[in-house]
């Protein structure tokens, strides 16, 4: 059962038509933190989590805010990856 804040978070952050056979929820510890998948050299602003149906596993989803030249990821488009291999990022360029 959701708290009124997991709630109040699900309707902010849980991306429109989401597939209806993958359960999203949004961990409130993640909210408004910032992921990095390194090898792509990808920033993530955190929106969402789901376990995969196809192997189970746990990923993280989000807009794109940041990358490295030339990977062929547009900034502000939807993206996600297995949790285990994003990190938070603790510091954006810009930020203070």
């Amino acid at each position: 059962m959701r708290s009124e804040a997991q709630r109040r978070a699900y309707r902010e952050w849980v991306p429109q038509g989401q597939p209806c056979h993958v359960d999203i929820h949004v961990d409130l510890a993640l909210v408004g933190r910032h992921l990095i998948y390194a090898p792509l050299g990808l920033l993530l602003r955190y929106g969402y989590s789901f376990v995969s149906p196809l192997d189970g596993e746990l990923y993280y989803g989000g807009t794109v805010v940041d990358k490295l030249p030339g990977v062929g990821v547009l900034i502000g488009s939807a993206w996600s990856w297995k949790a285990g291999e994003l990190k938070v990022w603790e510091k954006h360029k810009g930020e203070t």
